[in-house]
């Protein structure tokens, strides 16, 4: 019983890292973390055109653009910074890979605190069971 005790604290404990992780940094930040796992290519917007190019996309979102030699980029703004992230198709595919593993194992994760939190009972006060939890080291 007491193996189980610990690994309910230890998932528990896990959790709580993971959602602290989670909740200090922005969607902005996981964007483009996954945007330069993907390939794609941070570009500064050093002039004044690139610059009114920049501010004309909408922020928080990947846009695709067209160029006149007819290849098809994704970019990515950064308005505060002046950075376009740009790719092209493969590299988009594979954004779309990452996002959706991304998703899948915040899925998974979210599961677990759900089914961690449902599996918890209290437990009655003469319980016998637990009596060691009071004794055991805190260091386990």
């Amino acid at each position: 019983m007491t193996t189980h005790l610990a690994s309910f604290f230890q998932l528990f404990a896990a959790a709580l890292v993971l959602l602290a992780a989670g909740c200090a940094t922005t969607s902005e930040d996981q964007t483009v973390a996954l945007l330069k796992q993907a390939g794609f290519k941070p570009l500064t917007a050093a002039t004044f055109e690139k610059q009114q190019k920049l501010k004309s996309l909408q922020a928080d979102r990947i846009s695709k653009l067209k160029v006149p030699s007819g290849t098809v980029y994704y970019v990515f703004p950064l308005h505060a910074q002046n950075v376009l992230y740009a790719g092209r198709a493969p590299e988009y595919a594979a954004y779309q890979g990452l996002l959706a593993s991304e998703k899948a194992r915040e899925a998974t994760l979210q599961a677990e605190r759900r089914d961690a939190d449902a599996s918890w009972t209290q437990p009655a006060e003469g319980d016998e069971i637990w009596k060691d939890v009071w004794t055991a080291p805190s260091d386990f």
